[in-house]
Parts: C-alpha cells; structure tokens; sequence
C-alpha cells in the first residue's frame, strides 16, 4: 500500500514539472502579441479636400472669386415632345403601276442628296399596255388607205386624159388623198411618241431624291409588286427638328415667348451635359382644353441627337423674378455622372470640393437652386486643374 501511494506521488510530481517547464519555455519565445489598433476614419469633408502648398497654387493659377446673390428670372420645367415640323415630311408614291427593283435601297435613317437614285421602278402590264399595239393598227389601216386612193387618183387621171372621168371625180379623189396623207403622218407621229414613252419601253425607271433630306421610313422591298399611288418612301426634308411643349394655361402670361429653351432629357438638369438651346418659331397656335394646356414650339440645332417622338423636358424663362445663388461658369466642373462641382476655400491653401446644383448657365454665369452661403469665397479659375489634381491627372 505504501508502495502505491510512493508511486503515485512520484508520477504527480513529474507532471507538476512538466506543466511548470512548459510554461517557461512559452514565456521565453517572446513577447505576447498586442492587441488590435483603432485607426481613425476620415471625415467625408477630409476625402473631397484638397491640399496645396503656396508654390503649387501659384504653378496652377487659382484665382478667386465670391458667391452671390442676384435677381435672376425664374425657370419652369415643362414636359414636351421632338416633332417633325409642318411641310418637313415629304411621301414619295409610286407614279405608276411597277416592279421593285434594286439590290440595295436606302435604310430608315440614310441620308439623301437632291437627284441620288433611291429604287428603280419596272413597269408591267397595265390594261393600257396595248395603246402602242393600237398605234400600230392605226399606222397599217392609215398607210393601206392610202395605197388605195393613190391608185384610184392615178385611174381617174388617165381616164380623165381619155374622156371617161370628170374633173370633179379627180379633185374628190385628190382631196381624199390628202385627207389620208395627213392621217399617216399623225399616227406615224403618234407612235413614235409611245415607242419613245416609259411605260412602252421595257425598261425600269429610276425614282430620284425630289430633295436633300434623311429617310425616315420605307415602305417597300425589292421585287414587290406596288399599285399607282403606293407609298415608297418618307424623307424628312427639313434638317432641323422642333419641340412642342405644353404650359399650363394658368403660367403661359407668364413665359417669356422670344426666350430661347434649354432643353433637355427626362430626368435631366437644364446644366446637364445633353442639354440644348432651342429657338423659338412661329407656329399655328394650338392647346389641350383636356389638360388645360397652351403648345409652345422651339427649333433644335440641325445637329441634335434627338428623335421625333421623343419625349423631352424643357425649361422656359418666365417674366417673373427671384433672388438666386450666382457664380461664374469657370468655376463649375462636372464628373462623369453629370453632377455639378465647386471648389471652396475652408482655411488657407485647403480647398473642398461641393455639389452644388445648377439651374441654368445664362451669360458666363451659373444660376444655382443649391450652393454655399452668400460670400463664400471659391475657386473661380483653375477649378479644373484642382479637380485633375484630386483624382491624380492633374498638373
């Protein structure tokens, strides 16, 4: 028993000595790891500030300006439509019963010059095809007659040498001769009028361009079959597009109708990048008693990207007047989603880039609905070069 009891606390001592070596020999491995560090997060301000030294705002030219606060005239927003202006529509038909023909015809979009071949019309057998056979039976009846009263004038001659005829069978015989004489002269003209025709001549015809212009739509495929007074082509001859756009009857007094119109998509700023002057035109007056509504009509640029039919916003000037943030034009800059940008000075050499929201350009000068406060000094020049500087393109 006492045997037993020596063994087991020789086996309990040799593992207390185990533990207490294994613990040393883990504090003389190293130093225990410290714990995770905080690292602060910058401010949202801090991310779209930019910092120069003195030498770097002289090398890129900043100059300053204020914001401020002027009587500007008011903006409307109102919905309207591209449309094709009145007369700028032009529908060439077929002029006659014929064939298609052509490998190739002008797509919906193509533009056209005055006199450019658009398709070539084959004439097929119409039910008046036969007015050339009838020519002919006209000329062979006509010439054979002829023959005949030129035998019976010759007869009568001799019979009149002879004694057997009188003057007067001659001067008739002579004067039906005549008669048929011209009668083989018209229908000998006439045929060779028809011969020279287009419908009798077994050749296509090639319908010409009436105008400069660009295809609208196309109505035909080569090979087919189209009636007389078929619809072929539509080609929108006028270059320049309008837009129509409903006011509410109760701010029409207000627009200033000799203002031109900013133009723009749904959804879009009068400042945005796709945005577009249009002119105003005079136009028969129309309205919707249904929606309360007067129609204003504008002429955008011969070099627009819009489409008739499509749906539009325009910003009208009104008569009416308000106090609104102004800044000058060089001072905005715009990244790639269209949004509006400016650069305040917050402390020396510190420059903090801020949206502003942009309701018109007007004379080098942006009317803004949302800015900094009134005599906020910002960059007027050299904005650009800031924004390049920020993003790492800079000077």
């Amino acid at each position: 028993m006492r045997r037993d009891h020596f063994v087991l606390g020789k086996t309990f001592l040799g593992l207390v000595l185990l533990v207490v070596g294994c613990g040393r020999s883990g504090k003389t491995s190293g130093a225990a790891e410290p714990p995770a560090k905080s690292i602060p997060r910058p401010s949202e301000t801090a991310l779209t500030t930019v910092t120069l030294t003195a030498d770097a705002e002289k090398r890129l030219g900043l100059e300053f300006g204020m914001v401020e606060k002027n009587a500007a005239a008011t903006m409307i927003s109102v919905p309207g439509e591209v449309i094709v202006p009145a007369g700028g529509a032009l529908v060439l038909t077929a002029p006659f019963s014929a064939t298609v023909s052509g490998s190739t015809l002008p797509k919906p979009g193509a533009i056209v010059k005055k006199g450019q071949t658009l398709l070539n019309l084959a004439p097929f057998a119409p039910p008046d095809r036969d007015v050339r056979a009838q020519a002919e039976k006209s000329v062979a009846i006509a010439s054979a007659q002829l023959a005949t009263v030129k035998t019976k004038v010759e007869r009568l001659e001799k019979l009149l040498a002879e004694g057997g005829a009188s003057e007067k069978q001659l001067q008739e015989a002579q004067a039906e001769r005549d008669v048929l004489q011209a009668e083989l002269g018209a229908a000998q003209k006439r045929l060779t009028t028809i011969r020279k025709a287009p419908l009798g001549a077994d050749v296509s015809i090639a319908l010409h361009s009436p105008r400069d212009g660009v295809v609208r739509s196309i109505s035909v495929a080569p090979g087919q079959v189209v009636a007389a007074g078929a619809p072929l082509f539509e080609i929108l001859g006028s270059p320049a597009l309008w837009v129509r756009v409903s006011v509410y009857a109760g701010e029409a007094e207000f627009v200033v109708m000799e203002s031109s119109a900013q133009i723009s998509s749904v959804g879009r700023a009068a400042s945005h990048a796709n945005a577009v002057v249009a002119l105003p035109v005079l136009a028969p007056p129309s309205a919707d008693p249904l929606r309360s509504t007067v129609d204003f009509y504008y002429e955008l640029p011969t070099d627009t990207k819009r489409r008739p039919g499509e749906r539009i916003v325009a910003f009208l000037r009104t008569k009416q007047t308000a106090e609104q943030l102004v800044v000058p034009f060089s001072a905005l800059v715009f990244d790639a989603g269209g949004g509006s940008w400016l650069y305040v000075e917050t402390k020396e050499h510190a420059y903090e880039r801020r949206r502003v929201d942009v309701v018109r350009i007007e004379n080098g000068r942006a009317i803004l609905a949302l800015g900094p406060a009134v005599d906020t000094r910002i960059v007027r020049t050299g904005a650009s070069e800031l924004f390049g500087v920020e993003f790492g393109v800079g000077k």
